[in-house]
């Protein structure tokens, strides 16, 4: 009878875990086919496409209970990445891996966070390829329509512009940097100002991106041994929004540390040194306001 036991269960687990792995096949042929289908059907739509239509669209997903990552994935699937998943690669296979994780159950809060910083890297780097492109353009209805294209990056980021305010405490400082440089853009101003404000906003967003930092580590810190799954979340939070600022650093002796600083068990994480580090790599933030907000 125990022998028969065993067997059931050993049959019971292999069955388990042949399941998860068709599922997992089946994932990835249904992307194989949704997405040409979707890229098909957005080029009939392309003069209407507005990303943070959909992005915000899977914030609100987000922060419903419980945390439906199916819709999510659905979102992605169809409107998202036919847009993005072949001019990011690397971005589009993160995101995959982090629905492959969460359609196992694995930390599902964490992929869903994991999806939505990836797409924020997508959001910023599509703001700084338009603003790149306001510089160099001289013809009016080309000028407008690629400030259009920067604003609507723009509004899937302004969230997060939003929330490092509060955590700063700093009000509408944020918004109204940005205002005020997409007024100034709005204008059709000289070259000069053009470059000088595209700059201004890109900088404003580094900073925006090493606060996020910040208040990841202060996340980890009061979490520690306490809460497994915001630490491990808030590792992943903090790598992602790292990733887009470091290449603003200029001191090798702190970029290798901070490039690694991440990639390791939350546990490990000497949250005051790497605190030290991003202050040293990244001179001129508000180191008050940083060291406050995070209790220091």
């Amino acid at each position: 009878m125990k022998s028969r036991n065993v067997s059931s269960i050993a049959e019971t687990r292999t069955v388990f875990v042949d399941l998860k792995w068709i599922k997992g096949i089946l994932f990835g042929i249904l992307f194989m086919f949704i997405v040409p289908l979707a890229l098909s059907c957005s080029k009939e739509t392309s003069g209407t496409f507005n990303p943070a239509d959909h992005y915000l669209k899977i914030e609100e997903l987000r922060a419903a209970k419980p945390l439906d990552l199916h819709k999510i994935e659905s979102i992605y699937t169809t409107q998202l990445a036919p847009r993005y998943h072949t001019a990011y690669p690397a971005i589009h296979a993160s995101i995959l891996e982090a629905m492959r994780k969460g359609e196992a159950g694995e930390n599902v809060r964490v992929q869903s966070q994991t999806i939505s910083k990836e797409l924020q890297k997508i959001f910023y780097r599509e703001l700084a390829a338009s603003l790149s492109a306001l510089e160099a353009e001289a013809d009016p209805a080309m000028y407008a329509q690629e400030l259009e294209r920067a604003k609507s990056a723009y509004a899937c980021l302004k969230p997060l512009s939003k929330r490092r305010s509060e955590w700063l405490k700093n009000g509408t400082a944020f918004d109204d940097l940005f205002a005020s440089a997409f007024s100034t853009l709005a204008s059709m101003p000289g070259k000069e100002t053009v470059k000088k404000t595209c700059d201004r906003i890109i900088l404003l967003f580094r900073d925006i991106f090493i606060y996020s930092v910040f208040y990841e580590l202060f996340g980890i810190e009061t979490s520690r041994g306490t809460d497994n799954i915001t630490c491990e979340e808030k590792m992943a939070e903090a790598r992602i929004f790292l990733e887009s600022a470091l290449p603003f650093c200029r001191q090798q002796q702190f970029c290798v540390p901070l490039a690694t600083a991440f990639h390791k068990d939350y546990r490990d994480l000497d949250i005051e040194k790497t605190r030290e580090d991003l202050f040293a790599a990244f001179p001129g933030l508000d180191t008050h306001a940083v060291l406050k907000a995070s209790g220091k």
